[in-house]
């Protein structure tokens, strides 16, 4: 059948496989007013394929190709099972990141695959819901989602204003067409329960079920994690952002202290106490191994040594890339591999030349995978692929891959955190001092490019009105 500006023109028959392949040129070209409101081939492109991924998962039993422009861009297997087709899609790695989920009775049932907590996404697009094989959004079970995940992700607020970190999902709900009603919005993508609570319920008591027997703890989960609402990574070096200098002693056990948190309230932000002179700063210890402790005259500074690391980082990345339009990078002895579903790959192209300007040289490898090369020189010896795989989703999410020079601070600051340590350390005294002497050679040195405070000062008169000396 071809069909030309909505007129059928011609209908004969088709030697061809059992099936239905569907061929689209010159979409809207005979109605300009909805063509102009066309985005660009990288967007556009993006939606295609986020359209056929929703039917490919929905329907695993039946093989999907996908060609722009005449080349392959997707190929599932033929009559697979959910497991294999997300494979197809999202690479083989993911199936290691992910946890099947079943539960309900007769009337109400749900089944699917959720990922791991340390294997979230920066964005809300790693989530399908399908009622009855129907992709749909419903903000109700995007938010019973998060509550199965609480205590263990960064909190978030799917469909809100807040950021965070959320969950990849995928999650099919049986339940009888008496109990839902699927005439709510044109495009049919939103549906309205009869019961509403209990499939929100059902949502969550399931995927807390199952994370539970993953061995995500829920209760003591600061004891692995730290802090809910932080990001932690393995210890590894301050690389070139912290270099040491003259003798390396470590600090001696006495200057390291375990005090309540509660016990001191720190009354000013950096941002309000007069400019400091780091050179005149003496350093007298550590606390948690993650903040340095120094006192200048009649103040008392507690300093957070990942967030000065951040700064000094994302400024010396930022000048680099402003000065010589890239950032400078360094070959990988042994590359890293990384598989990329279809919506990463088209963003990756759409980004090529901006991508390589940042310090990164991912090139194809065949098929689904792709290997890095070269990485920025401050990332030398840390695992990229997540982080490449970041940058991608937050260039999807966004929509904005043909002008990612527009969020390029943001881009560098998740760089600049991914270069620096995250967590427990203790540090030389050469190379506490050499944080806070290159904290004094860039701007904003009171807060991290997040915004978040890198020092607080406690005035001496404070802490004698805490022992009730004043």
């Amino acid at each position: 059948m071809k069909v030309k500006g909505g007129m059928v023109e011609e209908v004969t028959d088709a030697g061809c496989a059992e099936g239905t392949t569907v061929e689209v040129r010159n979409l809207f070209f005979n109605t300009p007013a909805r063509l102009k409101f066309m985005r660009s081939i990288a967007t556009e492109t993006g939606h295609i394929s986020d359209a056929v991924t929703r039917l490919a998962l929905a329907n695993p039993s039946i093989r999907f190709r996908l060609y722009n422009n005449g080349s392959l861009t997707l190929d599932t297997s033929l009559k697979a099972d959910l497991k294999i087709r997300i494979s197809d899609i999202f690479g083989k790695d993911f199936l290691k990141d992910i946890i099947p989920v079943e539960a309900g009775d007769g009337i109400l049932r749900i089944h699917g695959f959720i990922s791991k907590p340390e294997n979230a996404y920066s964005a809300a697009r790693g989530l399908f819901i399908y009622v009855n094989n129907r992709w749909i959004r419903d903000r109700g079970i995007n938010h019973a989602i998060v509550n199965g995940y609480r205590s263990v992700l960064a909190s978030s607020s799917l469909g809100g204003t807040g950021g965070g970190r959320y969950p990849f999902v995928v999650l099919c709900i049986i339940i009888p067409s008496q109990h839902i009603d699927v005439n709510v919005h044109p495009t049919k993508c939103e549906v309205r329960f009869k019961n509403p609570k209990s499939v929100y319920e059902l949502i969550s008591e399931a995927i807390k079920a199952e994370l539970a027997h993953s061995r995500v703890s829920f209760f003591r989960a600061y004891e692995q994690k730290g802090i809910m609402g932080e990001v932690r990574e393995e210890n590894i070096d301050y690389g070139n952002i912290i270099q040491s200098v003259g003798q390396d002693m470590s600090f001696k056990a006495g200057y390291t202290y375990n005090l309540p948190a509660h016990q001191i309230e720190p009354v000013e932000s950096a941002g309000d106490i007069k400019p400091l002179f780091w050179s005149e700063v003496e350093i007298i210890g550590q606390l948690w191994s993650e903040y340095l402790l120094c006192e200048k005259g009649d103040e008392f500074y507690v300093i957070d040594q990942h967030a000065a690391a951040e700064r000094i980082a994302f400024e010396r990345l930022k000048k680099s890339y402003y000065i010589n339009r890239r950032v400078n990078n360094q070959l990988l002895l042994m590359p890293q591999k990384i598989e990329l579903s279809l919506q990463e790959r088209e963003a990756l192209e759409g980004s090529r030349q901006t991508i390589t300007n940042l310090g990164f040289d991912v090139e194809p490898f065949g098929g689904d995978t792709f290997v890095i090369r070269g990485v920025p020189d401050v990332l030398a010896g840390i695992d990229c692929r997540g982080l490449i795989k970041e940058l991608l989703d937050e260039l999807i999410s966004s929509e904005i891959s043909f002008r990612i020079e527009d969020r390029l601070d943001e881009i560098l600051m998740r760089v600049a955190c991914h270069s620096v340590i995250r967590g427990s350390r203790q540090l030389s005294d050469g190379e506490a001092k050499t944080l806070l002497k290159n904290l004094g050679d860039v701007d904003f040195s009171s807060n991290c490019p997040h915004g978040r405070p890198i020092i607080k000062a406690i005035p001496k008169v404070e802490i004698e009105r805490m022992f009730k000396r004043r």
